[in-house]
């Protein structure tokens, strides 16, 4: 029998984490789709820790959700891609917040603000803030891979507008 994905970590998870921070991802300016792709990652993220638990199946909804049925899927494939691209590089623990607590959704850890402001950057033109990140992120090793893999996701997606971060009420799935 399967688990429900929604009741999985959540006991506790902001008890005590050094992880959680008081910047929300709008603080860091990300925007709505931003914070979508932040979602998905996190239920990836999920999906390897707890393997058991079809994490990925809800990654792939949530981005049939925000980017429409004919983009969602590329879309999640391509932010799966990235973070296979970022974890062959790591040597080290990703930090990330679980999606499923009403508390840690709505804050950002500093690994996921290195992956999310790589991709902000890279999406911006302002690729070079965006390889630094994605340096940072990669622990010093090559970031060309990690890059690669960013620019095929900003394919994907719309344009970001002057002004797009979302206000901070607006809450993630």
């Amino acid at each position: 029998m399967m688990r429900d994905p929604s009741s999985s970590r959540t006991e506790g998870c902001c008890r005590g984490s050094r992880e959680v921070s008081a910047q929300s991802p709008t603080d860091i300016g990300l925007d709505v789709c931003e914070c979508a792709i932040l979602d998905v990652s996190r239920h990836f993220f999920c999906a390897y820790t707890e393997t058991e638990v079809p994490h990925w199946e809800r990654a792939l909804k949530l981005a049939v959700d925000h980017f429409r049925t004919e983009d969602g899927p590329a879309i999640a494939i391509s932010v799966l891609n990235v973070l296979s691209a970022m974890r062959s590089t790591r040597r080290n623990v990703f930090r990330f917040n679980s999606p499923y607590c009403p508390k840690c959704k709505k804050k950002i850890t500093a690994s996921e603000c290195n992956l999310m402001r790589s991709i902000h950057f890279a999406r911006r033109s302002q690729r070079s803030v965006g390889e630094m990140e994605a340096l940072i992120l990669c622990e010093g090793h090559s970031a060309d891979r990690l890059m690669l893999a960013i620019d095929q996701l900003i394919a994907f997606l719309p344009t970001p507008m002057e002004g797009s971060a979302i206000n901070e009420r607006a809450s993630l799935h």
